[in-house]
């Protein structure tokens, strides 16, 4: 997501996209976070990374 878009997010969001256990197939989940707080990205890990992300919300 561009860092302008996320000024359109209003107080705290956390997004995340899932992981899918098999990984042989093009079209899964494969993981990745943002945080969202006050309209700007505060933390993320990006799409299609298997990490953790942690946030105080």
């Amino acid at each position: 997501m561009e860092r302008k878009q996320a000024g359109k997010i209003g107080g705290n969001v956390l997004y995340v996209n899932s992981v899918c256990k098999d990984k042989d197939f093009y079209d899964v989940a494969r993981g990745g976070a943002v945080f969202f707080a006050d309209g700007s990205i505060s933390r993320e890990i990006p799409a299609g990374k298997e990490e953790v992300l942690s946030v105080e919300i």
